[in-house]
């Protein structure tokens, strides 16, 4: 049976300028559930979000070169814990950049949030590094002194009249911040202040205990219980999760789930590969939804056109397998645009998919569970995409194969 894991996750060695170098408490071994992180006692809190990088559900865990963890941004509603108030986030892949220098967490640094007026975090009380991270990417702000704004921690000033792409020296170079020591009643607090015409912007925050947790934290990802987030049905753990049409971001851009199994790149189905597409082209579209039930990016991107998908597995086991979908071409806005068939073996599983009407709407995200299928002799599971119902080709934004129990 083969798994994808974090120890055959490929990460570019990107070195880092860090604007001061501290010796920290030995990072917590976090607990990750459907809903909530929990760090143990004994061991110094270590909270990472990757702003703008989608919203916190149990599906979105960048992991950077470093093997940490960082969690999706969620909006700060009632109720909630923590999360951004104002603002909108964004893939700066839009900007056609495909990477950010200076940082080992290049995928984290692809997502930020804008314009927001503030984070919220409620923490256990005492003392913490915070470490902002920043990268500018929007082709407006090309020149210095275009987009200059500050940035306070619990009213304290952190960074004055910051102007990121002044201090980089270059588009899609990352730059940190950092405030050691600071006093923390049960929050912290990081508000933003904006100076010219382009609001703030951020990409990453790190929150990081100076002294070991007296007694377990629970990180609450959505409303208390899990409210608030969307799940899908429940199909175990995964031996395989591939963001389909993703081939940009083979230097760390990497997700993390449940089960430590992650998000992994698009690629072509080779002799001697573990998983590949057969034929197809791949794409990128905005997807604006707050709330999806996977990582926004897998919806991000989609190969269409395509054949098949094959997976290398147990050649006794069945399996069961999850598509996610989501109709985002822009002449397609209506139901039966495209309609196509999903098949395995020699037998269609699931007829007639239509993105649009599944999810109901234009860029709506949506899935399909393909009952029980097994592979061929040799281990082989090909799941067949057929086109041919409508002018619109089959495609796939996400695909998932789970051992069926």
């Amino acid at each position: 049976m083969i798994r994808t894991s974090l120890r055959n996750s490929r990460h570019a060695a990107i070195g880092c300028l860090w604007l001061c170098v501290l010796a920290l408490p030995a990072t917590a071994a976090p607990q990750y559930g459907k809903s909530t992180v929990t760090f143990p006692a004994g061991e110094a809190l270590a909270l990472r979000i990757n702003c703008g990088g989608s919203f916190a559900d149990p599906h979105w865990f960048y992991t950077d070169e470093d093997r940490n963890l960082w969690i999706g941004d969620q909006e700060l509603l009632e109720g909630r814990q923590w999360g951004f108030t104002g603002g909108d986030g964004i893939f700066r892949s839009e900007e056609h950049i495909t990477f950010v220098k200076n940082t080992k967490a290049p995928g984290m640094m692809m997502a930020e949030r804008y314009g927001m007026d503030k984070y919220t975090f409620h923490v256990p009380a005492g003392s913490y590094t915070v470490r902002l991270h920043f990268m500018e990417g929007y082709h407006a702000t090309y020149t210095p002194g275009t987009r200059v704004f500050s940035v306070s921690i619990n009213g304290k000033p952190v960074a004055e009249h910051l102007d990121v792409r002044k201090e980089a020296g270059e588009i899609a170079k990352a730059i940190l911040r950092e405030a050691k020591g600071g006093k923390s009643g049960g929050k912290v607090e990081i508000t933003f202040t904006k100076e010219t015409d382009q609001r703030p912007v951020i990409n990453g925050i790190e929150i990081l205990g100076e002294k070991p947790l007296a007694a377990p934290f629970v990180f609450l990802l959505g409303d208390a219980e899990g409210k608030g987030m969307t799940q899908l049905p429940d199909l175990g753990t995964p031996l395989f999760r591939i963001n389909c049409g993703m081939v940009k971001f083979l230097k760390g851009y990497q997700y993390m789930c449940a089960g430590d199994v992650v998000w992994l790149p698009d690629q072509v189905w080779t002799d001697g590969a573990d998983y590949g597409a057969v034929g197809g082209a791949t794409d990128s579209r905005a997807i604006n939804d707050k709330l999806t039930p996977v990582s926004r990016s897998v919806y991000f991107y989609e190969r269409s056109n395509l054949t098949a998908y094959r997976f290398k597995v147990r050649a006794d086991g069945k399996y069961r397998v999850r598509v996610h979908l989501a109709e985002t071409w822009k002449d397609n806005t209506s139901p039966g645009k495209r309609v196509f068939d999903i098949a395995a073996g020699d037998k269609v599983k699931i007829g007639n998919v239509d993105p649009f009407a599944l999810g109901g709407g234009f860029k709506k995200p949506t899935h399909v569970d393909l009952p029980p299928v097994g592979p061929d002799a040799n281990g082989i599971l090909e799941v067949r995409f057929i086109s041919g119902k409508t002018q619109q080709a089959a495609l796939a934004n996400g695909i998932e194969v789970f051992p069926d129990s």
